[in-house]
């Protein structure tokens, strides 16, 4: 059996990643608390998982870590003027407030980093995101 690469690995681990973050909540937006599939002007609401600390930062295992996510509706994600995207003074303080343990975490642990191409880190961050997004 042909191994996968690392890149394909890595891009199944931000899926699950993305769907502990959202079903930690029950698919709504922390900010508004608007449901998945809730209508809002004619439109079915979409949830989005958002990195709090960038996951392009490089090598960074908190890419992984749901503590790292925020569960958000499109115009508290990207579209709106309070957006993590367009106003992260808004997100800080929003983290700060509402999940200071998270943010205290997240301090402590933003300089980390591992080797996010050995795949017994990648099976290790693989099999504790299954339980997390079950």
């Amino acid at each position: 059996m042909k191994l996968k690469s690392t890149a394909v690995i890595r891009r199944r681990l931000l899926l699950l990643w993305s769907q502990a973050v959202r079903s930690r909540v029950g698919y709504r937006c922390e900010i508004c608390g608007v449901k998945r599939g809730d209508i809002v002007n004619e439109k079915p609401v979409k949830i989005d998982a958002h990195h709090l600390i960038s996951k392009y930062v490089k090598d960074s295992p908190l890419k992984y870590d749901i503590r790292n996510g925020v569960s958000v509706c499109s115009q508290h994600h990207k579209f709106g003027a309070d957006s993590f995207h367009k106003n992260p003074i808004k997100t800080i303080t929003w983290l700060s407030l509402n999940r200071h343990d998270d943010y205290q975490y997240l301090l402590s642990n933003s300089d980390l980093r591992v080797n996010l191409n050995d795949r017994t880190i990648l099976a290790d961050i693989d099999e504790r995101l299954q339980k997390q997004s079950k």
